[in-house]
């Protein structure tokens, strides 16, 4: 046995014992739950939604939601080759409408990126032929098509894929695992593939990152990933994050937001000297994410255009914002000293609402946490979380 897999499992035995400890603290503990619907599919011992970014509600039908199961152990991580099904499912009578396919292209944070194309049109990554790719299907046809690279995200007339070998490699939360060989490069890049052709029509390069975020490829290059790719709601442009870290040092990681202009093709490097974790697009321009900015964390808007910072909500731990309304914002955090994870809104001017609280039971694998990652329905009607009881995963679905 390597001695970094002497050292994982010493982590994560230790990190199971404490959280454990926290679990039995958070127990008595009064919790806030409102209204709501706990959502488990027949025959799977797991029902997810994924990540926060895309809304997994249906456009004008916000009772039909897209879900990841599966009967995999959800204290684990994803074993190699393991199996996700994938359905569309009307949440108001509990009853599947379709079964959209399986893939072994998944992971507990993000699934498999499955997320709507358009109001009947909806994609997913699968691996096939040794390669990751993307499928398309259209829910009321049951058509179906392929795009030749994997999805990261889409809206409109792009669709932007990375490299998820690199990712599980550097950052296995967001990588999959059904691939053996790691490929001739590990140098990040992204893929810009216009949906009206079919065919890739421009890459971000390695190169061209590198030279923005102005860093010394010998010495700062370890551990380089992109991720967290979001088109602004016009797609004209995209953000994604750049981030180096030496191996199991977290604290060290560089953080570099970029946006890219999809009409003009140009580049611009947003944020170098700051952390920046989690966000949403509020409008085309303006961007609401949680980040540690001059040592002072918490969620801030900034105007990709002018460079204009301003601080929403000071001191408050990480989460994943959704746009709501044009003031109101939902998110969530992360579990707290007794194990109890957060819901709440707030608005521009840092006022914050509580939603409800949950207590997770702990992972073994830090890749197997159950983050809550609320979504919201396009009329910001209905929000949607992950949550862990126990042994299973299950959904909740509440109003707003």
């Amino acid at each position: 046995m390597s001695a970094n897999s002497i050292y994982s499992i010493g982590y994560n035995l230790t990190r199971w014992g404490r959280n454990l400890f926290r679990y039995a603290i958070g127990l008595p503990c009064k919790k806030t739950h409102r209204q709501g619907h706990l959502i488990r599919l027949d025959g799977f011992r797991n029902a997810f939604c994924g990540y926060y970014d895309r809304s997994p509600f249906r456009p004008g039908m916000p009772q039909h939601i897209l879900v990841h199961a599966n009967n995999e152990n959800c204290l684990l991580r994803p074993k190699a080759g393991s199996g996700c099904a994938l359905f569309l499912y009307d949440w108001s009578k509990r009853k599947v409408l379709r079964a959209l396919g399986e893939t072994m292209a998944w992971n507990w944070q993000q699934g498999a990126r499955l997320m709507w194309l358009n109001e009947s049109g909806v994609v997913y990554n699968i691996f096939a032929d040794g390669n990751y790719r993307s499928r398309w299907i259209d829910v009321d046809t049951g058509e179906t098509g392929e795009f030749q690279i994997p999805l990261q995200d889409t809206s409109g007339r792009w669709l932007i894929g990375l490299d998820y070998r690199i990712l599980a490699r550097y950052r296995p939360d967001y990588g999959y695992f059904a691939h053996v060989d790691l490929g001739e490069s590990l140098f990040p890049s992204l893929q810009c593939l216009d949906l009206e052709s079919g065919e890739v029509a421009y890459e971000v390069t390695w190169s061209q990152i590198v030279e923005k975020a102005d860093i010394d490829r010998d010495k700062d290059l370890v551990a380089a990933r992109v991720n967290h790719v979001c088109i602004n709601p016009s797609s004209s442009g995209f953000i994604f994050l750049f981030r180096i870290q030496a191996p199991r040092q977290h604290l060290n990681t560089k953080h570099f937001l970029f946006y890219q202009n999809l009409e003009t093709g140009r580049l611009d490097l947003l944020l170098k000297d700051a952390v920046v974790s989690h966000y949403c697009w509020s409008g085309n321009e303006d961007l609401v994410f949680w980040g540690t900015v001059k040592g002072v964390s918490g969620y801030y808007r900034l105007n990709i255009i002018n460079g204009n910072l301003i601080a929403i909500l000071r001191n408050v731990t990480d989460g994943h914002p959704s746009l709501v309304s044009d003031s109101r914002f939902l998110t969530d955090t992360y579990s707290d000293w007794r194990q109890h994870r957060r819901l709440y809104t707030f608005d521009n001017l840092g006022v914050q609402q509580p939603i409800a609280e949950w207590l997770e039971f702990p992972a073994l694998h830090v890749e197997a946490r159950c983050d809550l990652h609320p979504s919201v329905s396009r009329d910001g009607s209905y929000y949607q979380v992950d949550i862990r009881l126990l042994y299973k995963r299950f959904l909740f679905i509440g109003a707003l």
